[in-house]
């Protein structure tokens, strides 16, 4: 296994001619110079990395605008639309990960001289201003990807005490409570979305014949605490954030089914108190779906991460196999808004308003 760490001297080939030359890097980290692979894996990684993925974000985004759209004409009086509108606001944080023009030029500029080197090849300032945009976008990326996994907890919390206690239900779980829970999921996690970010400065490094290029690196306070700073990024936070929301909204997800179930069939019989639960009903039914679908993509996401070594970012099969779990995350980034329409007719008869200027 390659430390992070260590000086390297790599020798490859030049594309422009056949010569060798030396490139020696150092605080490497994640993969910026991906040498080992093959022309097939590079040309994959660019069909996930510039195309397929930057697409499906472009589309969600657009979805997700629709969808705060339509929240915001149903109302955001109500707790649960404020919960789908604050889970919207971080979907679309999400997919700044994976439309980071800043990141495909980094790997895939086409008018790089040294194309099997990552970077970026420019002038220093072109290639710091380059950076400065990864940086934002990929702290934007990271930022939603927390709050992302904090929100549908907070809606199966919501759900089960509107389940479990009907009668305390609205006095405590207002509107003022779930704007509250939104605005403090985004403030946890932002002094550590703001960290991660300070973890990877900027630098300049020569490569061959006088060329240099930009990279971001590790740190000198990363690379003095790699052991605090992997605990707590790759386990504490990576569990807060995947295997302890997953298994709350699971576990709350089937508690809440089995209730409804055992409620609606024991008010059927009752014309007027099973009219009365249709609104209920409905809420309950596409917040569910909502976190039903997070819950799947997130734990083959989190499976991912697992079964691939802390470090494995150094690898370019690896390095495919991160893209494949952006596409997982984008994938659930741009689906609420789909689940919204199908699950809440209301919401669909807003929609078909907007799109088709109907009334309703």
């Amino acid at each position: 296994m390659y430390d992070y760490f260590q000086m390297y001297t790599i020798l490859m080939k030049g594309t422009n001619n056949n010569s060798l030359f030396a490139i020696t890097v150092m605080h490497v980290q994640f993969g910026e110079f991906f040498l080992w692979s093959s022309e097939s894996e590079r040309l994959l990684l660019m069909i996930l990395k510039c195309y397929i993925n930057p697409v499906i974000s472009i589309v969600g985004l657009a979805a997700n605008s629709l969808g705060m759209i339509i929240l915001w004409r149903s109302g955001l009086d109500k707790a649960s639309n404020i919960l789908l509108f604050g889970l919207t606001i971080a979907d679309s944080c999400c997919m700044f990960f994976t439309i980071n023009i800043a990141e495909m030029l980094l790997f895939f500029d086409p008018s790089k001289k040294f194309r099997n080197v990552a970077g970026w090849q420019y002038d220093r300032s072109t290639a710091f201003a380059l950076y400065l945009l990864r940086s934002t976008f990929y702290f934007i990326g990271n930022w939603g990807a927390y709050v992302n996994t904090t929100i549908p907890a907070i809606i199966t919390f919501e759900r089960l005490a509107a389940i479990f206690l009907p009668l305390t239900f609205k006095k405590y779980i207002t509107a003022k409570f779930a704007g509250v829970s939104v605005v403090a999921s985004f403030l946890f996690w932002l002094p550590i979305s703001l960290v991660y970010e300070d973890l990877t400065p900027f630098n300049y490094v020569p490569i061959s014949n006088g060329s240099q290029i930009g990279i971001w690196t590790v740190s000198e306070y990363y690379s003095q605490r790699l052991d605090i700073i992997i605990l707590m990024f790759n386990y504490i936070f990576d569990f807060m954030s995947s295997w302890i929301p997953v298994g709350f909204i699971g576990v709350g997800c089937l508690a809440i089914w089995v209730k409804v179930k055992i409620t609606i069939k024991r008010r059927r019989r009752l014309q007027a108190s099973f009219q009365g639960l249709k609104t209920s009903t409905r809420t309950t039914r596409t917040l569910l779906a909502t976190c039903l679908v997070f819950a799947t993509t997130h734990a083959l996401y989190s499976v991912l991460i697992y079964i691939f070594d802390i470090d494995f970012f150094l690898y370019q099969q690896n390095f495919l196999v991160y893209e494949l779990m952006h596409l997982i995350y984008v994938i659930n980034n741009s689906s609420n808004f789909f689940v919204y329409v199908a699950m809440d007719n209301k919401l669909w008869i807003i929609c078909k308003h907007i799109i088709f200027k109907e009334t309703y």
